[in-house]
């Protein structure tokens, strides 16, 4: 999932979703943050390493680009599938990174 947001998960997903979070670290292959310039986290991404693809997600960032440099690491070297699940409302991050092969499979209503 991708949000170009806050990287504060309550103000991103309107709820606290701590243990959602520590699970999912705990299940991740990699997990990143990226930090500004004084040091306050601008955003983070996890991947997980499934029976058929490499799932990326939370994605939290703050832009299109810090989403994309997120995505570009945590796939680094990975020779299989790749899956996002990107919500609605993001049709110009879907369209940026249908330019690096990603594909749109399914669509939820």
């Amino acid at each position: 999932m991708f949000l170009p947001q806050s990287p504060n998960d309550k103000d991103t997903f309107g709820e606290e979703r701590r243990t959602f979070l520590i699970n999912r670290i705990n299940q991740a292959k990699e997990s990143l943050v990226i930090k500004s310039l004084d040091g306050t986290i601008i955003g983070y991404g996890l991947s997980i390493l499934g029976p058929i693809n490499l799932i990326f997600g939370p994605i939290v960032a703050p832009d299109h680009h810090t989403a994309s440099l997120l995505i570009d690491k945590l796939a680094n070297n990975h020779q299989g599938k790749l899956r996002i699940d990107i919500p609605s409302g993001n049709e110009y991050f879907m369209s940026h990174i249908e330019k690096y092969g990603f594909v749109k499979v399914s669509q939820l209503l």
